[in-house]
């Protein structure tokens, strides 16, 4: 009788599944903000509702949008993710296969100064105590994998970003880059 009750459950979730599993499994406070990219030979269905909901418009091929939500919709044999996602002003939902699959993040760069190397220090400070990892010529695009404010003595306010350059994560400072801080989508 265990045996038989054990197997009718699993058998009515892989009937009925989940019909609208809201961002993927996921509390609001766990859902990481990303992007797609429509990747379609037309443009794309965007619909008010996931799956059989009603058309709002078209979305052009190319066209990258930030998701603010997912959904996967069940149906036995068909698995679907769906994205809610806003453009011209409305708020619906697109299918995973109108786009190019990836998960697209915001990304921001600096570029260092084109005079001469900068170097990329293993600790925050400057000083005596910092290490030089590497020195960076003048002119490279770095991703900032995290902005941090600070104090040097004799200078006053500042950031330091630390970046990835060749083979080593260390830091350096905005006063070492044009100033400039850029942000893509990648």
């Amino acid at each position: 009788m265990k045996q038989l009750v054990v197997f009718l459950f699993f058998v009515s979730v892989f009937f009925f599944g989940c019909e609208n599993k809201s961002q993927m499994g996921q509390s609001p406070q766990e859902f990481e903000t990303y992007y797609v990219k429509i990747d379609n030979t037309a443009p794309a269905r965007f619909l008010n509702e996931p799956s059989e909901g009603n058309e709002l418009g078209r979305i052009p091929t190319g066209k990258v949008l930030k998701v603010s939500d997912a959904r996967l919709i069940d149906r036995g044999m068909t698995r679907v993710v769906w994205y809610k996602i806003e453009y011209n002003g409305q708020v619906g939902w697109i299918s995973q296969y109108v786009t190019t699959g990836e998960r697209l993040k915001e990304r921001q760069y600096v570029i260092t100064e084109k005079h001469g190397e900068i170097p990329l220090r293993d600790r925050l400070e400057g000083g005596t105590k910092t290490i030089t990892l590497n020195y960076i010529p003048g002119g490279v695009k770095l991703e900032v994998l995290k902005t941090v404010p600070g104090n040097v003595k004799g200078v006053g306010a500042v950031a330091w970003y630390q970046v990835k350059y060749q083979l080593n994560t260390g830091w350096i400072m905005n006063l070492e880059t044009t100033g400039e801080v850029l942000t893509e989508i990648n």
